[in-house]
């Protein structure tokens, strides 16, 4: 199973709670879903999910120029 879902508008925080053969796709890099995994989700970037695996998520939505600044430099994938 393959999910598209285009252009991503906002932030989200993806916590991998369990290793599962799924995982997400970003701009075209694959990050598995593997248990402890951190994936972060920017404006603009494609994004698909490949179903199975299990995350707590944290959608973020600011217009606030710090917190956006803050949110770029951080990094895509922590493992």
């Amino acid at each position: 199973m393959y999910i598209t879902g285009g252009l991503y508008y906002g932030y989200e925080l993806d916590f991998f709670t369990e290793d599962h053969p799924g995982g997400q796709d970003l701009d075209g890099t694959f990050y598995p879903a593997r248990r402890n995994c951190v994936v972060l989700a920017k404006p603009g970037q494609k994004r698909a999910m490949h179903p199975p695996y299990r995350c707590w998520f944290l959608n973020i939505a600011t217009q606030d120029p710090q917190l956006q600044e803050l949110f770029a430099q951080l990094p895509t994938v922590s493992i």
